[in-house]
């Protein structure tokens, strides 16, 4: 076999001159990991980072919105509100059509929304407006969560991990790149930092028409030549189209699947509404268990993260800027993934989702405690704070999809996304005017949150570590 991509790893070759019919991970396995996945990750990556340039901006714009439009601190947290209200909304309905339509479908939705919301924002003369442009923006990037539900589909087991690390890892550049432009454009109007944050949607634009629809999400809607065209695809841009046979078709396999009951079933997954869609996910008692817990460990660490984001955002430390302070702590999730990758890898996302939740309830206690001491060490209690609950939160955007089957997967990303958006809602209340008022009490909100957190996520029904996807719900008679 010739491989031409330097790339290429982990490639399990399938020849043979007669038709054959491949399961989905065997195909995955056979066209390896090469410039094909690389591309993926660099197109899908830089639209998830519209996602965190959307949140970081809200730091930097607050002052000239509420000078702009003569807000209160209140009235401009029920304005950032507005952005994740949005998401929630948008996190649902992007989940039910990407199962329904297609991945690469929501996605495009989802930009356009977020180019409509973005102008909408910029051009606001009322605060009234700014508030719908900000809920439309919200839409659009709570709708962005099918990218990784599309890149993750293609990689194969044992590489799945570092590939939605990797994957993550553009949330992190989209916050600190919203940090740069916004220490670029100071001195100008807030307006033109909204619209300059809006630049990765020129690259999505630009790079929808040479996407792929994930291949599962074809299997599992019988559109098999569709599939078989897009590994061909793979293959070709990955260098290992020896390792296909000229000729197959490719099928789910039969042990992927969820089991549920005959009495409990819903219809299939084009039929299917939102309400049915909830039924499925609460209708077995493992996916009502995973379902719960995971809702409970997105809500808690969303409240945490952004909780976070905007105390450091509102504390002043020595004679650093906000925009350097924010920057030298939103860096720490650097480090993180490589926390993410070996305590994911040696001890699995269940148990690191106890630890890291069980550090949290001691950590944000810390950084009130330490309010009156010099700057540098309340600067390095807030990086390895933030250093922490990133690896909890990535982790549960790693678990996540890779728990639920296919056909509801979307769905069940997007439920607990907008879970995270409720957090994301209240976040700005509890760090900006609340945290004012009652600090104690803030901090022991979230030490609650974080040790119900720690209790409930040791429950989880299985580990995904090294475990296949699964495809479908599958129903017994």
């Amino acid at each position: 076999m010739q491989v031409n991509s330097p790339l290429l790893t982990a490639a399990k070759p399938i020849r043979s001159d007669e038709d054959q019919t491949l399961a989905l991970d065997e195909a995955v396995l056979a066209v390896g990991i090469g410039w094909y996945h690389l591309r993926l990750l660099l197109l899908s990556g830089s639209i998830f980072a519209l996602d965190a340039m959307q949140i970081q901006i809200l730091t930097f714009v607050e002052d000239g919105v509420r000078s702009t439009f003569g807000l209160s601190s209140a009235m401009f947290s029920l304005g950032a509100s507005a952005v994740f209200g949005g998401m929630f909304f948008g996190s649902i309905v992007a989940g039910r059509i990407s199962d329904s339509k297609g991945r690469k479908f929501a996605t495009l939705i989802s930009t356009i929304l977020i180019t409509v919301g973005g102008a909408v924002v910029c051009t606001s003369p009322t605060f009234s407006v700014l508030v719908i442009g900000y809920f439309i923006l919200g839409i659009g990037s709570g709708g962005l969560h099918p990218t990784a539900a599309l890149f993750m589909e293609f990689m194969p087991t044992h590489r799945r991990l570092i590939g939605l690390i990797l994957f993550t890892s553009f949330f992190t550049t989209g916050m600190m790149f919203e940090c740069l432009v916004a220490y670029i454009l100071q001195d100008y109007s807030w307006r033109w930092l909204t619209a300059a944050s809006l630049s990765p949607v020129i690259i999505a634009m630009c790079a929808l028409p040479i996407w792929d629809e994930s291949p599962r999400f074809l299997v599992m809607h019988n559109r098999h030549e569709e599939a078989a065209a897009v590994f061909k695809k793979v293959a070709r841009l990955n260098g290992t189209v020896d390792c296909l046979p000229p000729a197959f078709t490719v099928v789910i396999s039969h042990s992927s699947g969820v089991h549920m009951p005959a009495n409990e079933a819903c219809e299939e997954p084009r039929q299917r509404g939102c309400i049915s869609d909830l039924k499925v996910l609460f209708g077995t008692p493992q996916l009502r268990k995973l379902t719960i817990i995971l809702f409970t460990v997105w809500t808690a660490a969303s409240l945490g993260y952004y909780g976070l984001i905007m105390i450091v955002g509102q504390t002043k430390l020595g004679d650093m800027s906000v925009f350097a302070s924010t920057a030298v702590v939103s860096s720490s999730e650097y480090p993180s993934f490589v926390a993410q990758y070996l305590l994911g890898t040696y001890i699995g996302r269940k148990k690191t989702f106890v630890v890291t939740s069980t550090l949290l309830v001691v950590l944000f206690p810390v950084i009130q405690a330490i309010k009156s001491t010099p700057a540098p060490l309340r600067l390095f209690v807030m990086y390895v704070t933030r250093f922490v609950v990133t690896t909890l939160f990535d982790l549960a955007w790693v678990f996540t999809p890779e728990a639920y089957p296919t056909e509801i997967r979307s769905f069940g990303y997007g439920m607990c996304s907008a879970m995270a958006r409720i957090s994301g809602i209240l976040a700005p209340f509890v760090a900006l005017p609340l945290y004012d008022v009652a600090p104690w009490g803030v901090v022991a909100l979230f030490a609650t949150v974080f040790a119900a957190t720690a209790a409930v996520s040791s429950r989880l029904p299985f580990e995904t570590k090294d475990r296949p996807l699964s495809e479908k719900v599958v129903v017994n008679e």
